[in-house]
């Protein structure tokens, strides 16, 4: 996952989020939360081709991760991928509404 600037809070994802990368995914956001002292923290997910239930659980951690830390976790851009399988899971006001 890329990290746009230093210490903007602003993270890419990737376009592939399925359950082969949701460890390295966790990891990635698990870092992004703990070096990051931002009060909001961004996912970018504009070019998510793929994406299942294993990221949109890894997602989820985050979110309640961040908010246990006071802090907001708010994905942005969401693709069509990504928006119609958080559609079919019951996930899309978890995820994408603040």
């Amino acid at each position: 996952m890329k990290v746009l600037g230093n210490s903007s809070g602003v993270l890419v994802a990737p376009a592939d989020m399925t359950i082969r990368l949701a460890a390295e995914l966790a990891a990635d956001l698990l870092s992004a939360l703990k070096g990051k002292k931002a009060e909001r923290l961004e996912l970018k997910a504009s070019d998510v081709e793929h994406i299942d239930t294993a990221a949109l659980q890894v997602l989820l951690s985050a979110k309640r991760s961040a908010r246990e830390q006071g802090r907001e976790f708010v994905i942005t851009n969401p693709s069509q991928a990504f928006r119609e399988t958080a559609v079919q899971l019951g996930l899309d006001t978890a995820l994408l509404e603040s």
